[in-house]
């Protein structure tokens, strides 16, 4: 199996990705905060590929996002692995 290396994910998310923090429910008395981590790369064999093998190797959740702006979980392993 194929390795991606913690050194090459860095230099597809500088290309390719974002990272942010969402915070949800902030009418509440403590709002919960989430990670969020995206890579958007267009739709290809190639990148399905990809994005299956960095899910198995460090977990998240794999989708994809049609044009209504509905995403389909394809991958819905809950929580990271440890890198």
């Amino acid at each position: 199996m194929e390795v991606l290396s913690p050194q090459y994910l860095a230099g597809v998310f500088d290309s390719d990705g974002s990272f942010s923090i969402a915070r949800r429910h902030p009418d509440r008395k403590t709002p919960n905060y989430t990670a969020v981590v995206q890579l958007t790369w267009r739709k290809s064999e190639n990148s399905r590929m990809f994005m299956e093998l960095l899910c198995s190797q460090y977990g998240g959740i794999f989708c994809d996002c049609k044009s209504t702006n509905r995403m389909k979980s394809l991958n819905t392993k809950n929580g990271w692995k440890n890198v």
